[in-house]
Parts: structure tokens; C-alpha cells; sequence
């Protein structure tokens, strides 16, 4: 799955090398993880206690990506009061967390080293040869995680003989509706992920593999449109059967692609499970008939910062509070994201329904903020307007696009909004 957040890496224990092993001076104490491995991701919130002093704690979070990514996240740091994390140090876990959605778990050692050693193992070598910041942040994430399964394996606590589907069962939800089974499953179908898409179906692994919904890989699983229909279960067990069929259109490691998918589930024991799963082999879409398909309009108001600086290290803006900065060509970027995953459970699947809203800084002077729900825009306007950085910035006009401008804005470097709408590339309506 895509990532949009920024990767953070803190080696603690200053004067210490990266190398040296802390969490072997540590016993582990405790870690909280996100039930969203459904989505291809987990944070998690590990915490250590030193064994010469157990008031000192050392606290890991770390963000898994269980396709390509692996570690994209990660941060490591000893508070410097005993049992409390600093704001910002809890700020880095929120951050981490609450865009994934779903709840938090409590996981013991045994969960923690096979999460870390399942997503490492699926982690592209390319990503740690790249000569670049994020190449050495990705070098350091793999070299601090290795150190940790190799404390967690000293210590003895560790339950080789556990099923790898039972951790994962673990950290997804407890109970998937028929929409849900549905998505996830094409989800982790697209992105090559068999181990979490086996824990919601009763196909063998073999024929898995065959299917080609395997062949492309995934950045992001765009829309997904389900019809129904109900079919006669053909066992007495089974208390409800149906057929679905779902147009996919995916963007892939090949470009846009469009799948024709027809699946059979049967609710068993009060579970969905994907029972068939037949699909078309991959179609190839322009980028152009790609953004068509996500037929959402943009909410969009535009904002001119008084001082003409571009992005504010601290915009004192409320509801920005949680977001991460995302350095994108034109500028500084913003995503708050909605509390939930509840978007997944929809025969009209729609990447972008899990954001709230999105704020640009442009290095031109410009605020553009931008939701797909007008009441939610609404709300970031008030907000904006009732702040502190209300004084150093004026609204300048709304729009409403029935086209999906502002991520191509935001790609564009040294773009000015209101210049772009004026020469009519693209287009929005005026005043929404």
C-alpha cells in the first residue's frame, strides 16, 4: 500500500553506535498494534524495560508495510522522565497510527517477532541500496529491527511453532462484513499478499498463486464497484451463499489496470469466507480514463497567506494537529484522515474515502485545502478561520471540481491555483 508519511529515525543511547544491541540490556515489557493488516499495514508501539533499572524504558514505534516497503517507519527513543513520552514523542505515534484506522491490540513478544520478520522479509533489497536519505533511513530501520528480533530471540519468549495466520488473525479485525471480505481480499490479492489473503478464504494457497490478479502487484487498489447476487448454499452447514462480481481498476507497478472479478462466499461459523474466485487478466487503462473512474467531486478553498511565506513549520491550524508533513513538488502537504476504516465496508469501494481532508502550502503563497465531503470542508474552513493563523492569511475563493485536480496540482512544481483555474487547466466550478 502507498504510505504518505514521512519517515522518522531517532537512534537512542547517545554515544552509542546504531550496532550496539540495547534491547539485549532490556526486558520486554509491553506493545499496542493496529488491527490493520487487512490493509497491508501495522504500527506498533513496542516498549522495553532496562534490566539494571526498570524505570528506564526504551519506546520503539514502528510503522510495517507488509508489500514492498517493509520498516517505512520507524523511531526509536528513551523518554527523558521516567514512564512519559513528551508530546511530540506521542505526536509521532498518533501520526503513525491514526491514519490507518481500526483499533489497537495488545500483542506479546511472539506477535511482535513475526510481524518484524514477516514484513522484512518482504522488504525490496532495492529501497537499502538507494544512495539517498531515505535509502540510509531504510538501511538503519532493517539493521535496529534485526537487532530486535535477535533480543527477542534470546530471550526465549518466543513460540516458533505458532502459526503465521493466527498472528495475523490477530492484528485484523474481528469480524469482516461481506463488502469487507470482498475488498480486502482483492486488496491483498493485487498486492501478492497470499499469508493475510489465506485468512479470509478457503482457496488453496497453489491456486492462489495462479490467479491473475497476482500479475501486476499494487500501489493502490483506485475503486471498486460489487453487484450481489444470492445462490443456494450448497452445504446444509452453511447458512448464506452468495456470488459478487467487482470492476477493480487498480494503479500498479505497469500503469492503470482494470479487473473483472467473480467471487463466491459462504458465511461460515458467523465468518465470510472468499469460497471461488475467478478474474479477467489485467486491462490496460490510461491515466486519463483511470481519474475518470473516481467520479468523487473536490471541494476545493484557496487561501492567500499574508506574509507570502510558503509552508509554516507551525501553522496553528486545530485540526491539522495530527497530520504529517509530505514534501510534494509544489509544496507542503497535509492529509487528516478519517477515525475508521469503515469506507472498506461498501460495495462502492473509493481510495480516497478514508481522507477527511488535505492542506497544500505552496511555496507561491498559497493555502489550498481540499475535501471530497462539503460538510468537511466546511468544518476545515471554520477551523482555518478560527485560529491563530487566521490573521497571516485571507480566503481568496472557493471551487468545486467534478475532475481530481489537487493531487495533480500538488505535482506540479511552482504551479499558482488561482493562475491554473484562470487559464483553464483544469477547470473547477466557482463557489461550491
Amino acid at each position: 500500500m502507498t504510505n504518505m508519511n514521512r519517515r522518522n529515525f531517532k537512534v537512542v543511547e547517545g554515544g552509542l553506535s546504531e550496532h550496539y544491541n540495547t534491547f539485549r540490556d532490556c526486558n520486554f515489557y509491553r506493545c499496542t498494534g493496529t488491527n490493520t493488516r487487512l490493509m497491508g499495514v501495522v504500527a506498533l508501539h513496542v516498549q522495553w524495560k532496562k534490566n539494571e533499572n526498570p524505570k528506564i524504558t526504551v519506546h520503539q514505534f514502528i510503522h510495517l508495510d507488509f508489500s514492498e516497503l517493509g520498516p517505512d517507519n520507524y523511531y526509536e527513543v528513551i523518554p527523558e522522565k521516567p514512564h512519559r513520552l513528551t508530546k511530540s514523542e506521542m505526536r509521532v505515534w498518533k501520526e503513525m497510527s491514526d491514519p490507518l484506522g481500526g483499533s489497537q491490540v495488545n500483542l506479546n513478544e511472539t506477535d511482535v517477532y513475526f510481524l518484524i520478520k514477516e514484513a522484512l522479509g518482504k522488504m525490496n533489497p532495492y529501497l537499502e541500496k538507494e544512495k539517498t536519505p531515505d535509502g540510509d533511513e531504510y538501511r538503519l530501520a532493517r539493521l535496529r529491527l534485526e537487532l530486535t528480533l535477535e533480543a527477542l530471540e534470546d530471550s526465549g519468549r518466543v513460540d516458533m511453532s505458532i502459526s503465521p495466520e493466527r498472528i495475523i488473525e490477530k492484528v485484523s479485525p474481528d469480524w469482516c462484513s461481506k463488502q469487507e471480505t470482498v475488498n480486502y481480499f482483492i486488496m491483498r490479492m493485487m498486492d501478492r499478499d497470499l499469508e493475510a489473503a489465506c485468512t479470509i478464504t478457503t482457496i488453496p494457497l497453489e491456486e492462489l498463486k495462479k490467479s491473475p490478479l497476482m500479475e501486476h502487484g499494487i500501489k493502490t487498489l483506485m475503486k471498486a464497484s460489487t453487484k450481489e447476487e444470492k445462490v443456494v448454499p450448497v452445504k446444509a452447514s452453511v447458512k448464506q451463499a452468495i456470488a459478487t462480481t467487482t470492476q477493480a481498476v487498480a494503479g500498479t507497478e505497469n500503469g492503470y489496470m482494470l479487473y473483472r472479478v467473480a467471487l463466491d462466499l459462504e458465511l461460515r461459523n458467523k465468518t465470510w469466507m472468499i469460497t471461488g474466485c475467478q478474474s479477467s487478466e489485467a486491462m490496460k487503462m490510461s491515466s486519463f480514463e483511470a481519474a475518470m473512474q473516481l467520479d468523487r467531486p473536490e471541494y476545493i478553498t484557496l487561501f492567500r497567506l499574508a506574509d507570502g511565506a510558503g509552508s509554516m513549520e507551525d501553522p496553528e491550524i486545530p485540526m491539522m494537529n495530527a497530520c504529517l508533513p509530505v514534501l510534494m513538488p509544489n509544496g507542503t502537504l497535509y492529509v487528516r484522515y478519517n477515525g475508521d476504516n469503515s469506507y472498506v465496508d461498501s460495495y462502492e469501494y473509493l481510495m480516497n474515502n478514508d481522507m477527511y481532508g488535505a492542506y497544500l502550502f505552496t511555496e507561491q503563497g498559497e493555502l489550498v485545502i481540499m475535501s471530497p465531503d462539503m460538510v468537511h470542508i466546511s468544518m476545515m474552513e471554520l477551523d482555518i478561520l478560527s485560529s491563530p493563523a487566521a490573521a497571516r492569511m485571507k480566503l481568496v475563493k472557493r471551487y468545486k471540481s467534478v475532475n481530481q485536480i489537487f493531487q495533480t496540482f500538488a505535482q506540479m512544481p511552482g504551479a499558482n491555483f488561482e493562475d491554473m483555474v484562470e487559464t483553464g487547466d483544469p477547470s473547477p466550478d466557482d463557489d461550491y
